[in-house]
């Protein structure tokens, strides 16, 4: 064999040795490729499962919470409209012990002035007692 031969011979079979390694190079890496793809498919699908069912968790979190607050709202609504009621009632209660007080403070007033007027007319008359018993004395001392 010549020497180009040789050399043809020798490029054939390194040619061949590296289609034959590109193939096995490329085989390998569909494989790993489609594992790949496999794997992340599966872990897309867990991760669709588990985000589903966290969304679903969270989602009655929330409206049970909110539910709550709704309840709370209404209780405070009953609750304000009974202190609304109820200080209404203390209100009207309130003005009518006031006009009794005015009432009987007046009616003390009036009381403390009859007392006045009562001594005032007492002092008057033990006066005009005195009076009429000076006069008497006197008359009794002249007719004797």
């Amino acid at each position: 064999m010549n020497k180009y031969a040789f050399i043809q011979q020798i490029s054939h079979y390194k040619n061949n040795y590296l289609i034959i390694m590109f193939t096995e190079i490329t085989k390998e890496y569909d494989q790993r490729r489609a594992e790949l793809k496999y794997r992340s498919s599966q872990a897309r699908q867990e991760l669709n499962k588990l985000s589903g069912s966290l969304s679903t968790h969270i989602l009655n979190s929330l409206n049970s919470q909110v539910e709550a607050l709704h309840e709370n709202q209404k209780q405070i609504e009953v609750q304000t409209k009974q202190f609304r009621q109820e200080s209404t009632k203390l209100a009207t209660q309130t003005k009518k012990w006031i006009t009794m007080y005015d009432q009987l403070n007046d009616a003390l007033k009036q009381v403390g002035d009859i007392v006045n007027w009562a001594e005032i007319i007492e002092n008057d008359m033990n006066q005009v007692a005195s009076a009429v018993s000076k006069l008497v004395e006197g008359n009794d001392l002249r007719s004797n």
